[in-house]
């Protein structure tokens, strides 16, 4: 009655430094998550790494990071017995030198006979550029070019279970592939594709200390489930979002950027990524054009500067 899956686990892409996971999982809602659980992580030289763990609902998360190549060994246990396929082998290699990254809700969950889409960004280094998915169904892969070097990437679970999504460049996993993923059963009103992302433009200037706004719309997808909205910026490091909700499953968000350049809104509801998303927001930096700014002083006067920026 319960499943192990994750990243952690798996025989080749983890690499030094990665922080991966392993979870533990009840497959129902009347299995629950005992105590007796443990995972123990062995180097090559039959060193122990550290194991972090947290638990929430009906699922253990455990972590580890690797601090050097070769050939680790780790065990899940409950009671001390093994589970899944414990014990598991995993090949570290040294840490990538791929700039490619991939993001989006797509490689973090699912639905299953739902969209599965997530964004690839090349940085400049497209060298062989490859995908493939493992799991318990076969499904098609769409790549769709977005030009600025990046890609948009979907495919369609058939079967609810575990999915391995392999991400390469020259042959070898980028950064943080391969992306293990849960995909659940759906429920039957719910339509995510009735969700909106709205009031979003994909070229804006960057003025200082200026919000960024836009709206998420939920109303018409038959569940009453708040969506999960990041930002992430040109370094794909996750930045501050506001949100306020406007009337029942109607939301407003802003951030704040701090410098122009590219920046990405991820919003999914329950996993599965809201139509446009993950949607690309580029903030142009200052050019030589005017730009106005309202000062208000201490004596209540408002006064407007018209001030040329070179």
């Amino acid at each position: 009655n319960l499943i192990v899956w994750g990243r952690g686990i798996s025989d080749e892409g983890v690499r030094i430094g990665d922080t991966v996971k392993i979870h533990v999982e009840s497959i129902n809602s009347l299995t629950s998550i005992e105590n007796g659980l443990r995972v123990k992580v062995i180097n090559g030289i039959g060193v122990e790494l550290p194991v972090q763990e947290t638990r929430t609902g009906q699922k253990s998360t455990f972590s580890y990071t690797p601090i050097e190549a070769g050939i680790h060994r780790v065990l899940v246990t409950r009671n001390s017995e093994p589970l899944g396929q414990s014990p598991y082998k995993v090949n570290v290699s040294p840490a990538t030198k791929s700039r490619v990254r991939a993001f989006g809700p797509g490689l973090e969950g699912g639905v299953v006979k739902q969209q599965s889409v997530f964004c690839v960004e090349t940085n400049g280094d497209a060298d062989r550029l490859a995908f493939s998915i493992e799991g318990p169904s076969k499904t098609e892969i769409t790549c769709q070019d977005r030009g600025k070097e990046a890609a948009l990437v979907s495919f369609t679970p058939n079967e609810a279970g575990v999915y391995k999504v392999n991400v390469l460049s020259g042959g070898e996993h980028i950064h943080a592939s391969p992306f293990v993923v849960n995909v659940k059963l759906t429920e039957k009103y719910f339509e995510p594709s009735a969700a909106k992302l709205l009031d979003l433009q994909s070229e804006l200037d960057f003025i200082p200390d200026k919000a960024v706004q836009f709206l998420v719309d939920t109303q018409n997808t038959g569940v009453p489930d708040d969506p999960v909205v990041e930002i992430l910026d040109s370094n794909l490091t996750s930045i501050a979002t506001i949100v306020s909700l406007v009337k029942p499953n109607f939301y407003a968000y802003s951030f704040i950027p701090k410098k122009s350049g590219k920046y990405h809104v991820i919003a999914s509801l329950r996993g599965v990524a809201i139509p446009g998303s993950p949607y690309p927001v580029s903030l142009i930096g200052c050019g030589p054009h005017f730009f106005y700014y309202n000062l208000i002083y201490s004596l209540g006067f408002r006064l407007f500067f018209r001030i040329y920026m070179s």
